[in-house]
């Protein structure tokens, strides 16, 4: 089968998952920017990571209006086309290479996706550490663990008849 918008597509693919690990390697320094605290360096990358963003977000444009020329050529729906589909209908050599481009645009897009996943879970983590402090500098929070009065924790171990009823 002779498709006109196979060889636009698989650079395309090409492109996403290029632009997908340079993605990742701004999420892993913006990642080192979080963990350092960084605030100059780290607001550097999110324009970054922005930048990239809109390229990719363009990129995934144009995937979608070839599979949009590609169904019409075919004529199918566009809903129904998939690269599974496409690569059926290759020969063999060209079949593996198109499944070989989605899976590693897969691989990117998912590594990608944890590596964020990760970042928004220690800026939260640091928004809510500066949070508590503020509370506890300006007395919104009172501390309940600590030295009590005769120079004892006030949390102590009791130990009860077995290990699952010991309290802290």
């Amino acid at each position: 089968m002779n498709l006109p918008t196979l060889p636009r597509l698989k650079q395309t693919l090409l492109t996403l998952t290029q632009w997908y690990g340079d993605f990742q390697a701004l999420l892993v320094l913006e990642q080192e920017k979080i963990v350092s605290s960084d605030t100059q360096a780290l607001a550097g990358i999110v324009h970054q990571k922005e930048e990239m963003a809109l390229r990719i977000q363009g990129a995934e444009e144009e995937r979608l209006a070839l599979f949009a020329e590609s169904a019409r050529i075919l004529g199918l729906p566009e809903t129904a086309l998939k690269l599974d589909r496409i690569a059926l209908m290759l020969p063999a050599q060209e079949a593996q290479e198109l499944l070989v481009l989605r899976r590693g645009l897969q691989t990117a897009v998912t590594q990608a996706k944890a590596l964020n996943e990760v970042n928004t879970q220690l800026l939260k983590d640091a928004v809510a550490y500066v949070q508590t402090a503020f509370e506890l500098v300006t007395g919104k929070r009172n501390v309940t663990s600590g030295y009590g009065r005769l120079g004892k924790t006030t949390s102590e171990v009791r130990v009860r008849r077995n290990l699952v009823n010991t309290t802290v």
